[in-house]
């Protein structure tokens, strides 16, 4: 059977990426549009569309429309779509944001058109990086006659679909935040930290590499829980302590961070049979009591 035709609307890093990858499974993509016209351009050459276009109303002919766009610019964008009745009834329109619900692309639904949120749970840092969303695992949600081709577009990418109910949209994109830019934010800080200990900037960037490394493996042999080490599992208070000390009198947000981080892990740390004694006394050291 042959595949939908694809228009992109917004050029960017998730765009292009997802376009590509769909490009290079089969799927054609027949329109490119975004408000910076050079970067429109750019995307169609490489996903070998006709030439790209500040014009949303180009993807009018296409089955599925993918609006790639800022979280911000996603109600507007449907809505200029809709005032320049650039869709077709039966066609599929989906945005790309993992916080915003299918439900904010209405103003198109009432005119026949089928929605679609889709959002891959993956971190895309640059243009065209198609190989990041293989075997990726994608949160969908919207109408069943889109969820359904969603799910054969996420399976040509090798990829699996997991169905997030519209009011649990903001969780779920909060667990993406916490995974990837808040973390690399803890390991600017962690980078920081070893400057401020002695290590030149390149020392410090490889060995930061090396741990996110270590840590990519540990996870991949023994779970995320498994993976967790360090002094408030073993509950070494004092050199739980010997750290907030260092972080107060570093200054910034670290000392705080860490208490915080550390809750959670000691919760852990009872599961796996830390003493009630140090428990309470770790308890009390991260809340800045002992």
């Amino acid at each position: 059977m042959a595949k939908p035709t694809l228009a992109l609307i917004g050029a960017g890093k998730l765009g292009t990426s997802l376009a590509l990858a769909l490009h290079q499974k089969g799927y054609q993509i027949i329109a490119v549009a975004d408000v910076n016209e050079e970067a429109a351009r750019e995307a169609a050459q490489a996903l070998g569309a006709p030439p790209g276009t500040t014009d949303v109303a180009s993807a009018k002919e296409a089955d599925l429309v993918v609006l790639a766009v800022p979280d911000s610019a996603v109600k507007a964008v449907s809505e200029n779509l809709a005032a320049k009745q650039s869709f077709k009834k039966g066609q599929i329109v989906c945005h790309t944001s993992g916080f915003l619900p299918a439900g904010v692309l209405v103003s198109l639904k009432l005119f026949g058109v089928y929605t679609l949120s889709l959002h891959p749970f993956v971190s895309i840092a640059q243009k065209f990086q198609a190989g990041r969303l293989a075997g990726a695992y994608f949160a969908l949600e919207g109408d069943a006659v889109a969820v359904e081709q969603a799910r054969e577009m996420v399976a040509a990418l090798d990829g699996f679909s997991i169905a997030v109910k519209p009011q649990d949209k903001p969780l779920y994109h909060a667990a993406g935040a916490m995974a990837s830019y808040l973390a690399v934010a803890l390991w600017m800080g962690a980078e920081q930290a070893l400057i401020k200990a002695g290590a030149d900037q390149e020392s410090a960037g490889q060995m930061m590499t090396g741990m996110v490394r270590s840590l990519e493996e540990n996870i991949k042999l023994n779970g995320l829980a498994g993976a967790l080490t360090g002094p408030v599992m073993r509950g070494d208070l004092a050199t739980v302590q010997g750290h907030l000390q260092a972080l107060k009198n570093w200054g910034g947000p670290f000392e705080q961070i860490y208490r915080l981080l550390g809750q959670a892990v000691l919760e852990k740390a009872k599961e796996q049979g830390l003493t009630p004694e140090l428990s309470q006394k770790m308890s009390a050291a991260l809340e800045g009591k002992i």
